[in-house]
């Protein structure tokens, strides 16, 4: 028999609940189908967040795990809210049933933030972030299906621009202001990227632009040299070339030395839509990671910096980095939005459906403004 496609160690660590993520492992993805999604909007599916830095890799500061979702009489397994995010009560629904098409997963993926589940299995969750996952004994295999209720942020960046900027809830400022190893050059670039702005959105809009400008993405960029163990630091001044799990992360470091809680999260892009159906196909490729940055009184919203950062070697000026990465790039394009996630992966998309979506919307939120955009977008690509 062929052995599993899903067999290498990188697979595994798509699938399985690790507990740290290292930027010096050179993700190899292929287009083997992991999973197709049912949805209400497209989102980024998120596996788990990382909290603590430590130069080269991502951990948490706590495993701390509540084994089984509270039972809830309306057929629902319900998610214990962290106290600090308030989508779960105020965000708007996103409804999504994941069917699995690799062998094995431990992780229950969903759109931030899940609120409940209905699964054959005893589904766990982290208690820092809502993460959602069963034992080994209970991996979910081949064709099982599962459904996660979520309940995402209405926020535009006009609010999150308007978000004060404290008070910042003890348990983020204990963990997600902490830069952890962070270079002298590093802290003043931060600083000067961020002088003048007044307010957090900002400061992420100006730090995402200076990396537009001055980075790009690769698999194949070369990795620190021995010795070196700044992996944000060799990114910005050495080899100027990376992939999302370090561009991601020079975001959340640069954000934390200005005081903006940040941390990173990781699991897959939206994938590419079925016209007719709109179910999302969603592929080993499309594994991806992103930053998420809290802003109080709104919650965690996610943020997607390698959609600013052109692919290397990419030399045409007049094309858009949407335009750029869309060539390269298939479920890796997405673009950040005010309702927690990311959305949208490249060409094909489901133009008529999202543009009724954004039709619907009674107010201009960053995500149909985002999707507006893409429409135009894409019908460059027919």
């Amino acid at each position: 028999t062929s052995p599993d496609p899903f067999s290498d160690p990188t697979s595994g660590e798509l699938l399985s609940f690790t507990d740290q993520m290292d930027t010096h492992v050179r993700p190899r993805l292929s287009d083997r189908v992991v999973m197709t999604v049912d949805a209400q909007r497209p989102a980024f599916w998120r596996g788990t967040t990382f909290d603590v830095w430590d130069g080269r890799r991502w951990t948490r500061a706590s495993d701390a795990r509540y084994p089984q979702l509270a039972p809830g009489s309306d057929g629902w397994d319900h998610v214990y809210p962290a106290p600090e995010d308030p989508a779960p009560d105020h965000g708007i629904e996103n409804r999504q049933t994941f069917t699995m098409a690799a062998p094995y997963s431990e992780l229950l993926f969903a759109a931030a933030s899940p609120v409940a589940v209905r699964s054959d299995r005893f589904v766990g969750q982290m208690v820092s972030d809502g993460s959602l996952s069963v034992g080994r004994d209970e991996a979910l295999g081949r064709g099982t299906s599962y459904t996660v209720l979520s309940r995402e942020p209405n926020a535009t960046s006009a609010t999150l621009r308007a978000a004060p900027t404290r008070p910042v809830p003890r348990n983020v400022a204990h963990i997600d202001l902490e830069p952890g190893p962070i270079t002298a050059r590093v802290r003043t670039l931060a600083h000067s990227l961020a002088a003048g702005s007044t307010n957090a959105y900002d400061t992420v809009q100006r730090i995402m632009t200076w990396l537009g400008t001055h980075t790009e993405y690769s698999l194949d960029a070369p990795l620190p040299p021995e010795g070196v163990h700044d992996s944000v630091d060799w990114f910005l001044f050495g080899s100027h070339r990376g992939w999302c799990e370090q561009i991601s992360t020079s975001l959340a470091v640069m954000l934390r030395a200005n005081g903006v809680p940040a941390r990173v999260a990781t699991g897959f892009a939206t994938g590419t839509s079925d016209p007719v159906t709109g179910r999302y196909t969603v592929r080993e490729r499309d594994a991806h990671a992103w930053t998420e940055v809290y802003f109080p009184g709104i919650g965690w919203q996610g943020f997607d910096p390698t959609s600013a950062v052109p692919l290397a070697g990419a030399t045409a000026p007049s094309r858009s980095v949407l335009d750029r990465l869309g060539d390269h790039l298939v479920g890796l394009l997405v673009v950040a939005v005010g309702f927690g996630i990311a959305l949208i992966g490249v060409p094909p998309v489901l133009r008529a459906v999202r543009a009724r979506r954004a039709r619907r919307a009674t107010v201009p939120t960053w995500a149909a403004e985002t999707l507006a955009e893409l429409e135009r977008i894409g019908a460059r690509h027919q």
